[in-house]
């Protein structure tokens, strides 16, 4: 297990394992990683705050993407850059 103490890399790994579908409970996860829960918890609002939305799923045991939170992410920021273009 490598303990990851820069935080672009710790997202990174972290966005790694979520489209994996990877993660395992949220313990499990950050014993992955090598953090604790919290900061696990910590980037995971940080990846919201970017427009990544994370969800879990309990059947599966897993982190994942909610991918209409994305989408419509997304669609803002289009419309957004469109307003601002032209």
């Amino acid at each position: 297990m490598k303990k990851y103490t820069d935080t672009q890399n710790l997202l990174e790994r972290i966005d790694q394992l979520i489209r994996l579908k990877a993660t395992g409970t949220a313990k499990e996860f950050a014993t992955k990683l090598g953090v604790s829960r919290e900061t696990l918890f910590r980037k995971f609002k940080h990846l919201r705050e970017i427009g990544k939305p994370v969800k879990y799923c309990k059947y599966r045991r897993t982190f994942y993407y909610d991918e209409r939170g994305i989408k419509q992410n997304i669609q803002s920021s289009t419309l957004y850059f469109a307003r601002f273009f032209n």
